[in-house]
């Protein structure tokens, strides 16, 4: 980066990026004096996430450093230095106090079969579950490919239920609600993305069903990736059996696992097949490194399905669909007779009439 891109900038401009600088970054820099700076440690040491509002939107942020106060702080700091700075064109300084000193620290991405990750990740609708156990950088391994995601589609839009990573990621929305989602996919002029975290516990069958909202899930789920949605999904959790089925019996529907002899070994490498027995392997994806924007490990990523008469008002359900409203003339859905790998019966609800088995079991109707 060369000093003369910092003669284009006006002060406020840079103010906007140093408030979002690392609290090392702006106390080694001496772009601040070292008061501001007691104060701005103490004041991210004592946050409590969403305690205080988004600099931005108004929105509880989950990030000190995206919050009112913080930058209203760094706006009051006296700016003599960073003109001087400016003035100079002393990049190097400018470039470290705002944090892409190393840059090229960074590890990159290294992927073997990159071609092949490629077609998966630009294929419309497609379904990506990532599955392993705590610890093995799952949720890493998700940002790092929104990263590629967003390098295809630079006016794409990736939805996410990781608060702490979607604030930071300079293409992505936090939101923890369903219908939520479905309706910003709807108003996002260009692809988008959603990357859901926690399914394990927020996405079994048991939470779709006792919701209500199976049939609207449903029909969005078979309608995602025309218009008006242009849609994907990546998400993460521990075992295949405990998400729902119908968020991984799509035609586009893709598995990964981390695998490795070692969690260490398991955090950089990602396989994925085309179906969850693992017989079918798609490519081998090895040496990942770090995301550009790292999610915070402790986020609960909390999520909400929604309610029935919310997936009506967005068309993707019938009234007659909602619990309560059946017309007792016309015969109901049955569950699917399929047995899981524990030997739990499948149970996810069927909509087509004289069929006993769903998607993911039907060859067990033979």
């Amino acid at each position: 980066m060369s000093d003369g891109k910092f003669g284009t900038w006006d002060i406020k401009s840079l103010r906007e990026a140093l408030a979002k600088a690392d609290i090392n970054a702006l106390e080694e820099s001496g772009l601040l004096s070292e008061r501001t700076i007691r104060k701005l440690i103490s004041f991210k040491r004592s946050y409590e996430p969403n305690s205080g509002k988004h600099w931005k939107t108004g929105e509880p942020a989950y990030w000190p450093q995206n919050t009112q106060y913080w930058h209203r702080t760094i706006e009051q700091e006296d700016s003599i230095e960073l003109a001087k700075a400016v003035r100079n064109g002393d990049g190097e300084k400018i470039a470290f106090a705002l944090g892409w000193g190393n840059e090229n620290d960074r590890v990159q991405m290294d992927f073997v079969a990159y071609e092949r990750l490629k077609t998966i990740l630009q294929t419309p609708a497609v379904m990506l579950n990532i599955f392993a156990s705590p610890r093995t950088g799952k949720t890493f391994t998700g940002a790092r490919l929104m990263d590629l995601w967003t390098m295809y589609y630079p006016n794409g839009l990736v939805i996410s239920n990781i608060q702490s990573w979607a604030e930071k990621h300079p293409q992505a929305v936090y939101c923890n609600r369903m219908p939520d989602a479905i309706q910003r996919a709807a108003d996002h002029d260009g692809p988008v993305m959603l990357f859901m975290d926690e399914l394990s516990s927020e996405a079994s069958w048991r939470d779709i069903q006792a919701s209500g909202i199976e049939p609207g899930l449903r029909s969005f789920l078979r309608k995602m990736g025309k218009q008006p949605y242009e849609c994907s999904y990546v998400g993460i959790g521990h075992r295949v059996t405990e998400i729902a089925p119908i968020l991984r019996s799509g035609e586009m529907a893709y598995f990964g696992f981390k695998e490795g002899n070692t969690k260490e070994n398991a955090r950089k490498k990602l396989v994925i097949y085309e179906d969850e027995d693992r017989d079918e392997k798609v490519c081998s994806l090895d040496g990942i490194g770090l995301p550009e924007v790292s999610p915070d490990t402790h986020d609960p990523a909390v999520w909400d399905w929604g309610k029935p008469e919310e997936y009506v008002e967005l068309g993707h359900m019938d009234p007659a669909e909602v619990p309560g409203n059946e017309d007792d003339s016309t015969p109901g859905p049955t569950r699917c007779m399929g047995e899981n790998k524990n030997g739990d019966r499948c149970g996810t609800l069927i909509y087509e009439p004289d069929r006993a088995y769903c998607a993911v079991h039907e060859d067990q109707a033979t």
